[in-house]
């Protein structure tokens, strides 16, 4: 695995389907399997309040499917800006692409989807992705599943969770992971990162994406 299809693997943050005519791979960072919990149920601030999937109404599976596809779209814009800056293994437009096109990614997908999106972690590697606050709970949680909130207004928030593969520890690894150029590149552009020391199957982030009722 070379640094530059280890930066795509970790800024993509999630293995998406394959354009047509690609052969399909599993997903670099498949949702780890989540473990039965005994410890006392994470709530969210009010008026949030979760909910199972099975009790949502036709209208509030309506908008669970526009999350999960901006969910899905966030991946593959990512990806695509990724495979584009790395195509001559230049490392440092790999890091700056991700760095750069992140933003630019999810401001579009939130507009052609109608929600906003973005990613999340206990250990972030961007200050910007600091999570919501309906999403703090599960996040100093760390719960390990999906997550679909709503409340009286219309509103409906969704949690998927990413998981760490074995090629995602050569950006999110510990420091003997992590190969020296992309250490040093991501010292330069992320001074407050936190996202490493994570190891293969560790529960690492989570997309996050939040429908607003339209008004009127």
């Amino acid at each position: 695995m070379t640094a530059g299809l280890a930066l795509v693997a970790a800024c993509q943050q999630q293995g998406e389907a394959p354009s047509e005519g690609e052969k399909k791979a599993e997903p670099i960072d498949k949702a780890p399997e989540a473990e039965p919990s005994t410890e006392k149920a994470v709530e969210p601030p009010a008026p949030w309040e979760r909910v199972e999937i099975e009790s949502l109404s036709q209208t509030q599976q309506k908008h669970l499917g526009s999350a999960k596809a901006a969910k899905k779209a966030l991946g593959q814009g990512l990806m695509k800006e990724l495979s584009a800056a790395l195509k001559g293994g230049d490392f440092a437009k790999g890091v700056e692409a991700c760095k750069g096109a992140a933003p630019k990614v999810a401001d579009q997908v939130s507009s052609e989807h109608g929600v906003d999106v973005g990613r999340t972690s206990f250990k972030v590697r961007n200050p910007d992705n600091t999570p919501r606050d309906w999403a703090e709970p599960f996040v100093e949680g760390k719960v390990n599943e999906e997550i679909v909130l709503v409340n009286d207004g219309g509103g409906m928030a969704y949690m998927s969770p990413i998981g760490t593969k074995e090629v995602c520890l050569n950006c999110h690894g510990s420091a003997s992971d992590i190969p020296s150029e992309v250490a040093q590149i991501l010292s330069e552009e992320y001074p407050e990162d936190q996202a490493t020391g994570f190891d293969v199957g560790d529960l690492r982030g989570w997309f996050w994406v939040e429908y607003h009722e339209a008004e009127g």
